[in-house]
């Protein structure tokens, strides 16, 4: 969300070039796609080991009946 707002607001120094031909805007939305892909891969970690605390949770709630 960020990416659009600084491009409206700061239009000259986000398409500054940085690296070449690469302005900041590049830069910050390639890196968006990094930290996308680094938080749902995450998310997808800490899934699997609520879902496994989940499954323990429901046998040990079986067992007590």
């Amino acid at each position: 969300m960020f990416l659009p707002i600084s491009i409206g607001l700061f239009p000259d120094f986000m398409s500054t070039p940085r690296l070449g031909w690469v302005s900041w805007a590049w830069i910050y939305s390639f890196a968006q796609i990094g930290v996308t892909w680094l938080l749902g891969w995450i998310y997808w970690v800490k899934a699997k080991e609520l879902d496994k605390l989940l499954v323990e949770m429901q046998r040990e709630a079986g067992a007590a009946e």
